[in-house]
């Protein structure tokens, strides 16, 4: 199962659009703030989730009067950042293989995080990328002589069609 995460860094709509255009996902999830991108977009998120310190209150509100979509607030005073909460959301419903747009680009703590937690996703034996305008980033399980086993990086720095 397929899931698209779309989170509050930075977007370049143009970018994320064609990406989208020839792509299909069985979950798209929008973490606060991405809800703005979300909309951008004009995708229908089937989750909300986050502690909606960053997204618009009208915004919210808009959304939560379509209905047939979760949302999931948390409180601010949290250990998890809001995408580890998208990405937990996720998983628990059966996504494997999961695609983060906008995990780059803002806060540089919260870019660092969101490529640690592609570790954490490979861990629980899930595929996770973070994909923008420049890079693809998909940690892979390399094996050494020895059978011993490390993750890697595998980091692309120009986007094309073949991604």
């Amino acid at each position: 199962m397929t899931g698209l995460i779309i989170t509050g860094g930075s977007i370049n709509c143009a970018f994320a659009g064609a990406f989208l255009k020839i792509r299909e996902f069985d979950m798209v999830i929008a973490v606060d703030g991405g809800l703005a991108a979300v909309k951008s977009l004009n995708i229908r998120p089937d989750a909300i989730v986050g502690d909606f310190d960053t997204v618009k209150g009208e915004l919210l509100e808009e959304y939560r009067r379509m209905g047939g979509i979760a949302f999931e607030q948390h409180q601010p005073e949290k250990d998890e950042t809001d995408t580890e909460l998208a990405l937990r959301t996720a998983m628990e419903a059966g996504v494997n293989d999961i695609v983060l747009l906008g995990a780059t680009g803002g806060r540089l703590d919260h870019s660092i995080g969101n490529i640690h937690l592609l570790y954490a996703c490979l861990q629980k034996g899930v595929k996770a990328s973070i994909v923008d305008e420049k890079n693809r980033e998909r940690l892979t399980v390399s094996v050494r002589s020895g059978g011993n086993t490390f993750p890697s990086c595998r980091l692309q720095r120009r986007f094309t069609e073949s991604l």
